[in-house]
């Protein structure tokens, strides 16, 4: 209740209401229950606790008199011979529509409690389909919070019930693969296909698997027949752009990003690639244009990956078509967010190098120093050589040495460090090598 307490039933009968964030109890213990208690949930948003019994029986606590946790609901005598399934309790939760408590037990039905002392409800039409309607509301909090392991689980509990249901077997392979089970994954992905092979999101998660598995072979043929089917699928283009480059099609993966862009892709990743693909290449026009119609798209987004990513794209080029405060102000955002993030501090004392205001970017480098732990990333020397020139160092053209250094190394694989080597993805390795190319070019002017 409140995110604020937590309530135990234990063997013994004994239950019990504490403060978590201080560990202390916050209501006596009594023991009211006059038999063990097989397990507990909570229910109606915290305001009651449901216990079951060995007796067969499913107790509720009024959790809103904190010094009594008087027991308010027994379900004993009402004639139904399933209440020893029912006590196995394994959900509890509160029914939108008449705010009400309800439980799940392990026969698979689903008990709604009617002023939170009657006995339960078993005349349900469908107990199966309500059963399954409370696990899926479940499994969907749980991706929300990133629990995978328990979102998987519900999953599984509902394809007990119905393994044709397609969502729900893609969503269980999902939380498989992001949990780093691939072949899991892989594998819930194929049977839907199998089944539905027109349900081009199956295909689609697929490729992205093969894709982070290495196997670009069978990624880009789930791609090719994906956009074959739906040649207008923004995520599709996208992740088979992403592909291109990783395997050195350039010019490809523009091609596949410019279509994604201009259908609206709503992630700004998709944009920072297809800058990333224009930069290299020395478009500078595409360039400009992607930055401007990027930034009125997403410059007053509140997202941080959002900002994030946008201010990143703005400083692929020499110029982006906009002001250098743009890039500046969404790091300044982002650093604000987050102000223990190195990375984004030392990227904009980059930006504010290039924007003239070498003081701000002196102090931010400072900054950055003090907030990453260990050693930072070798490409930080660029930022070090960019800010060190503006400031008029001799020392500018030694940082720049060691950066490129560096790099080199990295791209040999001869970097040690785990910490110093380059990053998996092609778009943030094409980023640092854009980011020497500024560097270099600013610091050889006479």
């Amino acid at each position: 209740p409140g995110d604020r307490w937590m309530f135990t039933a234990r063997l013994d009968g004994v239950v019990r209401l504490w403060d978590y964030q201080s560990g202390l109890p916050v209501s006596p213990s009594p023991n009211l229950n006059t038999h063990r208690c097989q397990s507990a949930v909570l229910a109606a948003a915290g305001r009651v606790a449901l216990v079951g019994g060995s007796d067969g029986a499913v107790y509720g606590h009024d959790l809103t008199d904190l010094s009594t946790a008087a027991l308010f609901a027994a379900a004993t005598g009402n004639g139904d011979d399933r209440l020893t399934q029912a006590a196995q309790l394994i959900s509890g939760f509160e029914l939108a529509t008449d705010s009400i408590p309800a439980s799940v037990g392990k026969d698979a039905w689903l008990r709604k409690w009617r002023d939170h002392r009657a006995v339960l409800n078993n005349a349900l039409s469908d107990p199966a389909g309500e059963y399954r309607a409370a696990l899926r509301h479940q499994a969907e909090r749980f991706e929300k919070q990133h629990y995978w392991t328990r979102a998987e689980q519900c999953w599984n509990d509902i394809l007990q019930i119905d393994s044709d249901d397609f969502e729900a077997r893609m969503a269980r392979g999902r939380c498989a693969a992001e949990q780093g089970v691939f072949s899991r994954g892989i594998a819930d992905q194929t049977e839907v296909i199998l089944l539905a092979p027109r349900l081009i999101e199956a295909r689609s998660y697929r490729a992205v698997l093969f894709a982070r598995t290495g196997r670009s072979v069978l990624a880009f043929a789930d791609f090719d027949r994906l956009l074959r089917q739906e040649p207008n699928h923004v995520l599709g283009l996208t992740h088979r752009g992403e592909l291109f480059g990783e395997v050195g099609r350039f010019d490809d993966a523009r091609r596949d990003l410019q279509k994604a862009a201009d259908l609206g892709a709503d992630d700004v990743s998709t944009w920072f690639q297809l800058g990333v693909s224009q930069a290299r290449s020395g478009d500078k026009g595409g360039y400009q244009s992607t930055c401007q119609r990027a930034w009125k798209r997403f410059g007053s987004s509140t997202a941080f990956a959002a900002r994030w990513n946008l201010a990143r794209l703005l400083l692929l080029g020499p110029d982006p078509g906009l002001p250098n405060s743009c890039s500046v102000e969404l790091l300044q955002r982002c650093c604000e967010e987050q102000p223990g993030n190195a990375i984004a501090q030392y990227v904009r004392a980059y930006a504010l190098a290039r924007a003239g205001r070498t003081t701000d970017a002196e102090k931010v480098l400072a900054d950055a120093a003090k907030s990453i732990s260990g050693e930072p990333p070798g490409w930080v020397d660029f930022v070090r050589a960019l800010v060190r020139l503006r400031l008029g160092d001799p020392g500018a053209r030694q940082s720049l040495v060691a950066a490129s250094e560096w790099l080199e190394r990295a791209e040999r694989g001869l970097a040690k460090n785990p910490d110093l080597t380059l990053p998996n993805s092609w778009p943030q390795r094409e980023e640092l090598r854009l980011m020497r190319q500024w560097v270099e070019a600013a610091v050889s002017k006479p």
